[in-house]
C-alpha cells in the first residue's frame, strides 16, 4: 500500500510540474501564431491520442517526462527531398494533403505525381506554397498548397510548417517568452500551490495564549487544543502568559539557563483551571534526533533517519540512552545541544563524525554454545544473579553469572561442559527484566554525521524563521488563524524563498564538501522523497510539490544550451550582435550538452539506486 502510495505521489507532484511547464511552451507558442504540432504528457508509446484542432494531444506509457513539438525549434525536415512520385489530394484546386506513400489506404482512388519542384516553406515570405507536377501524360502542372496541408507516410501524418508559422520567424519578444514560457509556469504553480498551503494550513496567532496542543502526552492529561496557558514555572522562575512571545522568553530562558527540571503549567481548559508538568522534548535538527518527553534521562525518542553524502545517523535507534558524545560524559540533553551548537562539520573527512556511546536494550542470547547442546538463561532465587544452563544428553553444568556494571560490558566469559568443550565470545551485559521478560542493556558505539553548519546556514522553516541546530518544544504551538490575504503574500513568499534555496545549494557544491554531486536527486530519489512526503499528509505533500517546481523552473533557466536559459542565451546574442547563432554551431552545443545532461542524469540515477540497498 506504501508503494502504491508512493508511486501516485510521484506521478502527481513531478506529472503536474511538467505538464505545467510544458503548458507555459505551448501557450506562448500558440499566441505567438508558432504551430504546436503535438503536446505529450509522459514518454514512450502513445496510449491515448486526440487531435484537437491543430495540435494532437497524447499521453504516452511512462508517465515520467512530456514535451511539446514547437515547429522551428529544431530544424524542419524537408520531406519531399528525396521523393519522386506523390499522390495530392485537392480542396477547391488548393492540395491539403500529400501522400508519400502510393498505396496508403486514403489515397487509393488519388491519381499520381511526379514530383518536380515544391516550396513548402516560403522562407523569403512570398505568401505562396506551391507544388509542381508531371502528370501520367507528362503534362506539367503547378498547384498551390495549403498552409496547413498534411503530409502522409505510412501511418505518420504531419502538418506542414510554413516558414511564418515557425518559431524562427517570430520576433525577438516571441521566441524569448516561448521559451521562458515553461518555467514562469512552474513559478505560477508553485506560487499557487503555496497559496493553497497557506489557505490550508493557516497562519500562527502570536497575540494569544491559546495553544494548539499535538502532543499525545499532554492530550491524554486533558490539555487539548483550545486549551489558554495562564503561567509557567520552575524552581525561582516564572512568567504569567499573556501571549506566545511569553512562551517564547520563557523557553529561551530555559535554554540559556541550562535548566533541566520539568516545568510547570497552569492552563484553563473550557473554564477549569488546571496544572500538568512537562519536560520539554530538545530537537537536534542537525543530527535528526528528538528526545523522549517522559522520561528526564536522555534518551531518544524519535530518529528521523538520515543516510546521505551530507548527513547521517543510521545506527541511532529510538530509545537509546546516551552516555557520552566524543569522549565527553552525557548527564542531561543540554550536554547534547552544546554539541550540536557547536558543530560545524563539512570538511568531508573523519572529523565530521561524532563518536556516541549509547546504552541500549536488547534480548538476552547465549552466542555459540556447543553443538547438540541447548543454552538458556534462567534465574535464580537472587534477583541480582542469573544463570546460564547448558543441557547436553544426560549432562549438565550449571555457571553462575553476577551482573556487572556498565562500565565494565567489555568482559567476557566461558565455561566448560564436562566433555572438554568450550563456549566463548559471550559479553557480559547488565540485566534487567522488563513486563517479566528477561531483557539485556548493553553499550553500543555509534558514529554519526550531523548536517554542516553552512548547510544549516541554509534552512527556514515554512514561516521563514531560520532553523537552528537545536532547539526545545513543550508539545504545542499557536493557535492559528485563516487569511487569504497572509495566504497570497505567503504564496510569493515562499516562492521566492524557495528560489534562493537552489542558489545556496548550488554555493555548497563548491563551499561544504559534504555536499557532492552525489548529493543531487534523480527520478528514484524524487520518488523516495515524494513517498516520505506523502506519508506525512497532502499538505506537506504541496509545499514538496511547489518547492520541486521552483527547482525545475530555475534549473531550466541555467544557461545550458540544451535547457531553456541556454535558448535564451542565444537569443541574447541576436539581440546584441543583430545575427542569428550559426544553425550548426547552435545544434552542436545543444546536441554535445543534451548527452552531457542525460549522463548526469544516468549517474544520479545509478546513485539513488545504490543509495537504496
Amino acid at each position: 500500500m506504501d508503494f502504491i502510495l508512493g508511486l501516485l505521489a510521484f506521478i502527481f507532484v513531478l506529472g503536474l510540474i511538467i505538464l505545467v511547464h510544458e503548458g507555459g511552451h505551448m501557450i506562448f507558442a500558440k499566441k505567438a501564431g508558432i504551430l504546436v504540432r503535438e503536446f505529450a504528457f509522459g514518454m514512450g508509446p502513445a496510449i491515448f491520442k486526440k487531435k484537437v484542432g491543430e495540435t494532437e494531444y497524447s499521453i504516452r506509457i511512462l508517465p515520467i517526462g512530456g514535451f511539446c513539438a514547437i515547429a522551428g525549434e529544431e530544424q524542419e525536415d524537408d520531406y519531399l527531398e528525396k521523393v519522386q512520385y506523390v499522390k495530392l489530394k485537392f480542396k477547391r484546386g488548393t492540395v491539403t494533403d500529400i501522400y508519400l506513400t502510393l498505396n496508403h489506404k486514403d489515397a487509393k482512388d488519388l491519381e499520381m505525381f511526379e514530383v518536380v519542384d515544391y516550396d513548402l516553406f516560403d522562407e523569403h515570405q512570398r505568401g505562396f506554397l506551391f507544388i509542381a507536377v508531371k502528370d501520367s501524360a507528362g503534362n506539367l502542372k503547378k498547384y498551390g498548397v495549403s498552409k496547413s496541408a498534411m503530409l502522409h507516410e505510412g501511418k505518420q501524418s504531419i502538418q506542414i510548417a510554413p516558414y511564418e508559422r515557425t518559431l524562427g520567424a517570430k520576433s525577438l519578444w516571441d521566441r524569448f517568452m516561448v521559451m521562458f514560457g515553461g518555467p514562469l509556469m512552474n513559478f505560477f504553480l508553485a506560487m499557487l500551490v503555496f497559496v493553497i498551503l497557506g489557505m490550508g494550513q493557516g497562519f500562527p496567532k502570536y497575540d494569544t495564549n491559546r495553544v494548539n496542543v499535538n502532543n499525545e502526552y499532554l492530550i491524554e492529561s486533558g490539555f487539548t487544543s483550545g486549551s489558554y496557558i495562564e503561567k509557567m514555572e520552575i524552581s525561582g522562575y516564572s512568567v504569567e502568559v499573556k501571549e506566545y512571545s511569553d512562551i517564547d522568553a520563557f523557553l529561551n530562558y530555559y535554554l540559556q539557563n541550562k535548566v533541566t527540571e520539568p516545568i510547570s503549567i497552569n492552563y484553563r481548559n473550557n473554564g477549569e483551571s488546571k496544572q500538568v508538568f512537562v519536560s520539554p522534548q530538545y530537537a537536534l535538527y542537525n543530527m535528526g534526533i528528538y528526545s523522549d518527553q517522559r522520561t528526564e534521562e536522555v534518551v531518544i525518542g524519535y530518529v528521523a533517519s538520515v543516510d546521505d553524502n551530507m548527513s547521517t545517523n543510521q545506527g541511532l535507534l529510538s530509545g537509546d540512552k546516551i552516555i557520552t558524545i566524543n569522549g565527553e560524559d552525557i548527564s542531561n540533553w543540554l550536554d547534547v545541544v552544546k554539541f550540536a551548537n557547536n558543530y560545524v562539520g563539512g570538511t568531508g573527512t573523519d572529523a565530521d563524525y561524532l563518536n556516541f556511546i549509547v546504552l541500549r536494550e536488547s534480548n538476552i542470547v547465549v552466542a555459540n554454545p556447543p553443538k547438540n547442546t541447548e543454552a538458556t538463561i534462567i534465574t535464580s532465587s537472587n534477583e541480582d544473579i542469573f544463570e546460564v544452563l547448558v543441557k547436553r544428553v544426560d549432562d549438565k553444568e550449571t555457571i553462575e553469572i553476577v551482573p556487572k556494571t556498565i562500565g565494565t560490558t567489555d568482559i567476557k566469559f566461558s565455561y566448560t561442559l564436562e566433555n572438554g568443550s568450550t563456549v566463548t565470545d559471550q559479553y557480559l551485559v547488565t540485566i534487567i527484566e522488563k513486563d517479566g521478560k528477561l531483557s539485556a542493556r548493553q553499550t553500543v558505539s555509534v558514529k554519526i554525521k550531523p548536517y554542516s553548519k553552512s548547510i544549516m546556514d541554509t534552512q527556514y522553516d515554512v514561516e521563514r524563521n531560520k532553523i537552528r541546530p537545536a532547539g526545545v518544544a513543550l508539545g504545542f504551538l499557536p493557535s492559528r488563524e485563516f487569511s487569504l490575504h497572509k495566504s497570497l503574500i505567503f504564496g510569493i513568499d515562499q516562492t521566492v524563498n524557495s528560489s534562493t534555496v537552489v542558489f545556496s545549494t548550488l554555493r555548497m557544491l563548491f563551499k561544504d564538501k559534504t555536499v557532492t554531486i552525489k548529493s543531487l536527486s534523480g527520478p528514484v530519489g524524487i520518488y523516495k522523497i515524494t513517498s516520505q512526503f506523502a506519508s506525512l499528509g497532502f499538505l506537506p505533500l504541496l509545499g514538496l510539490l511547489g518547492m520541486l517546481s521552483v527547482n525545475v523552473g530555475l534549473l531550466n533557466l541555467f544557461p545550458i544550451p540544451a535547457l531553456d536559459g541556454g535558448r535564451i542565451v542565444f537569443l541574447g546574442y541576436e539581440a546584441i550582435t543583430r545575427k542569428k547563432p550559426n544553425p550548426k554551431v547552435e545544434k552542436i552545443l545543444i546536441t554535445v550538452t543534451m548527452f552531457l545532461l542525460l549522463g548526469l542524469i544516468a549517474f544520479v540515477t545509478l546513485n539513488d539506486i545504490i543509495k537504496l540497498f
